[in-house]
């Protein structure tokens, strides 16, 4: 399954999302230091300051570069990849690897505001997200005996499950508009489409070692016009 395919898919499985009195729409940047990747969330207050959440998100979430001193040593989180490659009647074992990820994704929750004062609050969510990715796979085989390192390139389509939670320091920045930043926390479960999965802590994907900072803003949808009764 392509990429093009999981973006068609994801607006197959869209459901309209209900007008309420109190809503915002919501854009962040999110990063774990390498690539960023955007999310658009949609936000519904039910009461008390409690909401629920409808989001979509895409683009680049890493790249891990990973590399042994000695050949045979690493393990790459593809099985096929840690084979042994087999050059011109000479063996070769993994020595490194790069994996880029981009990818598009879903997700849904629940969460809470708090103010604090008149411009500052907190806003704690989780979230379950499904992702779609892609993976820009390269791996490096050495021969030690002929000093020769040759390079195989792969792509993979995978996706994932994740739970995701979130905790942002709110700014009120205008009447309707908030600036938010913070963190999240993802916890993520490869559905190994392709035989994903992560085995090293900087493997992307991977459950609980992908704490990433988010900053964006907000912004205060205007209330649904109720129809005037008819006389």
């Amino acid at each position: 399954m392509s990429l093009k395919n999981c973006l068609l898919l994801l607006l197959l499985t869209g459901t309209s999302i209900p007008m309420t009195a109190q809503r915002r729409l919501t854009f962040d940047a999110n990063s774990r230091l390498s690539n960023l990747y955007f999310t658009a969330n949609y936000l519904s207050v039910i009461r008390n300051k409690f909401f629920w959440s409808a989001s979509f998100e895409g683009g680049r979430y890493g790249i891990t570069d990973l590399y042994s001193p000695k050949a045979g040593t690493l393990t790459a989180p593809y099985r096929q990849a840690n084979e042994v490659l087999v050059h011109e009647d000479n063996n070769y074992l993994l020595q490194s690897y790069v994996s880029s990820v981009r990818g598009i994704g879903i997700s849904g929750g629940i969460g809470r505001f708090f103010n604090f004062t008149d411009i500052h609050g907190l806003r704690l969510e989780t979230d379950l997200r499904w992702i779609c990715f892609e993976d820009r796979f390269t791996g490096g085989y050495t021969n030690a005996s002929v000093n020769k390192t040759i390079y195989q390139r792969k792509l993979h389509v995978e996706s994932a499950f994740g739970l995701t939670f979130s905790i942002y320091h709110t700014i009120a920045v205008a009447e309707r508009s908030t600036f938010y930043y913070g963190f999240k926390i993802p916890y993520f479960v490869p559905l190994a489409h392709g035989g994903y999965k992560p085995v090293n802590a900087e493997d992307l994907m991977n459950a609980g070692r992908e704490i990433q900072l988010t900053a964006g803003i907000s912004f205060m949808l205007p209330k649904k016009r109720q129809p005037k009764p008819e006389e």
